[in-house]
């Protein structure tokens, strides 16, 4: 795959601009060439003495320059790239907010969205990025900042009001880029609370005159442009409700249901975060895992597969149903229907080589795409699981769970949907209770 999106990246930005820029001195050539230089000479390292197939360090250039050919190949591929957006890539004085309008881009068609760029040489009518349509049918206005590089302070209110100042028929999506690099030993939370901070301090803002309207932030941090041989470069995002009470860093919920069903009001922002967080350049043209398409991890456990399960009763055999890894002590719990047609839940412990496998692609790695919903880091994530695999439970089996309940008849007056609120919103709180991990502890912005 790294090869295909190089090879593409050069059509799109065009020979002959690419061979003009290699005939310059290398630090007189545009950004995007220099970041192109920094990942030859490491596929050259790489690659020396050898035709075996070969991993390379994921370093800043990597991540620039093959990010950018990654994200112009899901650009022209789903929502056939303009031009305009190329020239800007081309001009000093606008290739970084068209790198960050790629990168936003790619993300919502990762997350399942249809894009359709904006027309700017229409000038009668003010222009956001791109609408992000889901497939749902429902619209969004997505408009893309990026602060030039250098800066040292992560200030966006001045590009916050001045995209809001744009009319829009859909909800808005607002995506920030702060630009900064990493100081070396400081972790990235504090200018995110501070970013998070100034936002909220400026819903009250008045824009052309009128109360600024509500709409979904998103500011994030790349900075991999500040080291091109870093590996271990520190990337986060912020997802802010502005105007937004129940949405993003902050939001106050007074239960597990309630903070869930926000969750849900708002999936498809939640999507776009998840995107914007998952963010990765693949390297097998299927998407599937390298460690199992390389041969280097034989693949265990396949969703759909028949395994037999002697060491439960002879001659028993199971078709998998569902798996869920737990990272944290590196085992699979796994769901079969016997053929009896009981269903259970057994444990298998991972090695090394297969957990670093799932990590690399967890939703994947039981051989067909599967919504991930673990690890259960936190209480929501609990109630998640409990609500997903709980489904379908019947109003007495709930009732009877409660039937030592102080309250059980409050929860009888309860409708079927608030009263299996309530029955996995007390399973989920019962494992955490278990586990040492209620109450939980505030949580802080989100960092890939």
């Amino acid at each position: 795959m790294p090869d295909l999106f190089l090879s593409h990246i050069k059509l799109v930005l065009g020979l002959e601009w690419g061979a003009g820029e290699l005939a310059k001195p290398l630090a007189e050539r545009h950004p995007i060439m220099q970041w192109c230089e920094a990942v030859g000479a490491l596929w050259k390292k790489t690659t020396a003495g050898t035709k075996d197939i070969v991993s390379a360090p994921n370093t800043g250039a990597v991540q620039m320059y093959l990010g950018l050919a990654y994200n112009l190949f899901l650009l022209r591929h789903d929502a056939k790239l303009v031009g305009d957006l190329v020239h800007k890539l081309r001009t000093r004085e606008h290739y970084n907010g068209a790198l960050y309008e790629a990168f936003i881009a790619a993300c919502f068609i990762r997350a399942g969205f249809k894009i359709e760029l904006e027309d700017e040489r229409d000038s009668s009518i003010t222009h956001h990025e791109f609408t992000a349509i889901h497939p749902s049918g429902r619209q969004y206005s997505v408009e893309c900042r990026s602060r030039q590089p250098g800066a040292t302070e992560p200030k966006v209110v001045s590009k916050l009001k001045d995209a809001l100042k744009k009319k829009t028929t859909h909800k808005r999506i607002v995506c920030i880029d702060v630009n900064i690099a990493n100081k070396a030993g400081e972790s990235p939370e504090r200018w995110m609370q501070q970013v998070f901070d100034d936002v909220k301090a400026s819903e009250g803002m008045y824009v052309s005159g009128k109360p600024a309207p509500s709409a979904y932030v998103f500011v994030t941090n790349h900075p991999y442009r500040y080291d091109l041989e870093a590996t271990d470069t520190l990337c986060a995002v912020v997802p802010i409700g502005f105007n937004i009470s129940d949405f993003g860093h902050g939001a106050a919920f007074s239960s597990l249901a309630s903070q869930f069903h926000a969750r849900e009001r708002h999936s498809d922002a939640e999507d776009s975060i998840k995107a914007i967080i998952d963010y990765k350049i693949p390297t097998t043209f299927d998407g599937s895992v390298p460690e199992f398409a390389f041969g280097n991890v034989k693949r265990k456990w396949v969703i759909g597969e028949t395994y037999e399960l002697s060491e439960m009763q002879e001659g028993m055999t199971g078709v998998l149903l569902h798996g869920l890894v737990g990272e944290a002590d590196g085992t699979a719990w796994l769901i079969f229907r016997l053929s009896d047609g009981r269903q259970i839940i057994t444990v298998d412990k991972l090695t090394d080589e297969a957990l670093a496998a799932y990590r690399g692609d967890p939703e994947s790695f039981f051989g067909s795409y599967t919504e991930v919903t673990g690890p259960l880091t936190d209480p929501l994530s609990h109630f998640a699981w409990f609500h997903k695999t709980m489904k379908g439970a019947s109003r007495e089996r709930m009732l009877e769970f409660f039937a030592k309940s102080a309250d059980l008849e409050s929860l009888k007056q309860l409708s079927d949907s608030d009263l299996f609120d309530a029955f996995c919103e007390r399973h989920a709180i019962a494992m955490l209770m278990k586990s040492g991990k209620w109450p939980p502890t505030p949580s802080g912005p989100r960092r890939p």
